[in-house]
């Protein structure tokens, strides 16, 4: 009965709701990649296609009531909220880059692995351990590299098929629009930034340790009160000071202090495994598998990093090739560097004895090597703010993509005579210096792994729509994408609640059925929704679409869910914040919006790129669909 409900619910969706948001005019029954990535230079004119299309259909007269007509299709609000960028713009602008393209394949790697591990290793190795899973960090780890792998075969593809700064929020500006784009942006700000002063808020409360403990000195004026951490906020600044130097300057910077770092996690692996001690590991999984999960939520947080090659693709030597070899190997190199690393921990000391601040140097001196202490605690504070560093940079790519599509303000896109972002490098260096001085880490951890996992699911989404579409109605597998969505978070929401009580196990009848539904919608796109022809891409291609992306944003609702309830009720009041900046700033001041992006176009031809004229005039008479 719940398989058939569903599927009838499913068909009527298909049906229905994509007559009532038709857009009136033109339709066309072929399935092209021109919807959303525009013509290309080996095409002919758009007008062709034009020519191709079928008879005009007759007008669809929209409901009566009030409510519906805020998805009339003569909105001009939902043509803005929803405008897609082409990719031929995209291309435009990486052919008239202000920024130089400096990092080869190696440094993306270390830009990758260097930026992702620390945070694991040496700040939640020993939290997760401690407090929720015990000696099963080790598969909280493997769980939350799981989802990375589903997430990041897809950002490898979106890396190769749209090589621009932005990451997420690139992918989601081409394939979703603009409102998606400004909350992918904005959550990837949680994901580089704020993380920023977090990682230097834990370096902080290390370094204080280490002068107290390894020096013996006291510590006392470094620590004010009142959650104020002066040695967090210098280190920020100090790392922005190295990016005002130039992308030269913090290139070699961050290949010289990875490589110190590789060598420090082989040391305390090492040394930990030597320290090997069976009892150590009884009891396994002391909270079961709702701490395994909750570990896994928080393990999220060591995997911040892995996409940051992506949002310097602007800069990247040969994007369409090194993006997704730098994503893929830097997802592989952290998953088995931090798993070791967990394992290495909880067999040289009990769980419930590591501290949650400092646990490997505290690890080897409760066996007794006091020099492997103090040799691990000095390297974590020196290779640590590495990850600031690495952190802020792909920040400031950020910004200066969304403000080159007039989103944010226009000095972040600013570039000075030296082809450096100084006033963008300024601005966010001010700002997270600010979160670091006076905001604990504590109130970071939870809100910004729920933002990374946003900001993924918005890129898995991003594929499925652009390798799939329905001949007939356009927006389809959009709809039935969100419809997914909804139904796979309200069940993950149910799975976490419902199997944390023994008491509640009759009612999980509920999310089993929203389950199988999630399941059909997934089945509908497969069968409904062909995959796009595009002979021109011969890059990287994820297997199984929809079914992995799919399986991808379900895992990330899980570990989402896993937040607190008061860490759910930020990250939503924090999307709702990023709605309401661009509904009051970006709608005025967006550039696709002012037909900006026509002017971008002529400027690539003018600089003897060889543009279609039907593409320029695409781009300044096509209206956007919602």
């Amino acid at each position: 009965a719940i398989f058939t409900a569903s599927n009838t619910i499913v068909d009527v969706i298909s049906l229905e709701i994509p007559s009532i948001l038709r857009v009136q005019g033109r339709w066309t029954p072929r399935c092209s990649a021109e919807r959303l990535f525009g013509a290309t230079p080996v095409q002919s004119s758009v007008t062709e296609d034009r020519d191709m299309a079928a008879p005009e259909s007759p007008e669809t007269p929209m409901p009566s009531f009030s409510f519906m007509e805020l998805f009339q299709p003569n909105s001009n609000l939902l043509r803005r909220v929803f405008l897609r960028k082409p990719l031929a713009v995209v291309e435009a602008e990486e052919r008239g880059s202000k920024l130089g393209r400096h990092l080869s394949l190696f440094d993306l790697l270390c830009i990758g692995i260097g930026g992702t591990v620390g945070s694991g290793v040496f700040v939640l190795c020993g939290l997760i351990a401690h407090e929720y899973a015990g000696p099963a960090v080790v598969l909280s780890w493997l769980t939350a590299g799981f989802g990375c792998v589903l997430s990041g075969m897809n950002y490898a593809e979106m890396s190769s098929r749209v090589p621009s700064a932005g990451s997420s929020y690139a992918y989601t500006y081409v394939a979703l629009g603009e409102l998606p784009a400004v909350v992918a942006g904005w959550c990837l700000t949680l994901e580089y930034g704020i993380s920023a002063s977090a990682i230097a808020r834990s370096w902080g409360d290390k370094m204080i340790n280490w002068i107290t403990t390894d020096l013996d000195l006291d510590g006392k004026g470094l620590r004010p009160g009142h959650g104020v951490n002066p040695l967090a906020a210098a280190m920020v600044m100090t790392c922005t000071g190295i990016l005002l130097g130039g992308v030269g300057v913090g290139k070699n910077v961050t290949n010289f202090f990875t490589g110190l770092k590789m060598l420090l996690v082989a040391f305390m692996i090492i040394g930990g495994l030597s320290l090997f001690d069976a009892d150590n590991l009884t009891p396994f999984a002391p909270n079961g598998f709702p701490g395994i999960m909750r570990g896994a939520t928080s393990a999220f947080f060591g995997y911040i990093g892995y996409d940051t090659v992506c949002c310097l693709g602007m800069e990247a030597k040969n994007p369409s090739r090194n993006l997704p070899l730098a994503v893929g190997g830097s997802i592989v190199g952290v998953t088995v560097l931090q798993c070791l690393a967990a394992f290495a921990l909880v067999s040289m000391q009990p769980f419930e004895d590591i501290d949650v601040d400092s646990g490997f140097p505290e690890a080897f001196g409760s066996n007794g090597l006091v020099w492997a202490q103090h040799l691990v605690a000095t390297g974590e504070i020196i290779t640590l703010p590495l990850v600031v560093l690495v952190s802020l940079l792909p920040q400031v790519r950020l910004q200066f993509a969304m403000a080159e599509d007039g989103l944010m303000p226009a000095i972040l896109s600013k570039v000075d005579e030296h082809g450096n972002l100084f006033m963008n490098i300024f601005i966010s260096g001010t700002i997270a210096t600010l979160i670091a001085l006076f905001v604990p880490f504590l109130y970071l951890d939870s809100m910004i792994s729920a933002g990374v996992l946003i900001a993924f699911n918005l890129t898995n989404i991003s594929l499925v729509v652009v390798r799939r579409e329905h001949p007939f109605r356009e927006n389809m597998c959009v709809s039935l994408m969100s419809l997914y969505c909804f139904i796979s978070f309200v069940a993950a929401l149910m799975w976490r609640y419902l199997l944390d009580n023994e008491s509640l196990y009759p009612y999980l009848i509920f999310p089993c059925g929203l389950t199988a539904a999630a399941f059909l919608v997934v089945r509908h796109i497969a069968k409904t929704c062909p995959e796009v022809e595009d002979s021109s891409y011969a890059g990287f291609r994820v297997p199984f679409v929809p079914w992995l992306p799919a399986l991808g944003i379900f895992v990330n609702w899980y570990l989402v869910v896993q937040l607190e309830w008061y860490s759910l009720l930020m990250i939503i009041g924090y999307v709702v914040f990023a709605c309401s900046w661009y509904i009051l700033f970006g709608v005025k001041y967006s550039i696709g919006n002012a037909n900006g992006w026509a002017k971008r176009l002529e400027i690539s031809e003018t600089q003897g790129e060889s543009m279609t004229t039907g593409l320029l005039e695409n781009a300044k008479q096509e209206e956007p669909s919602f």
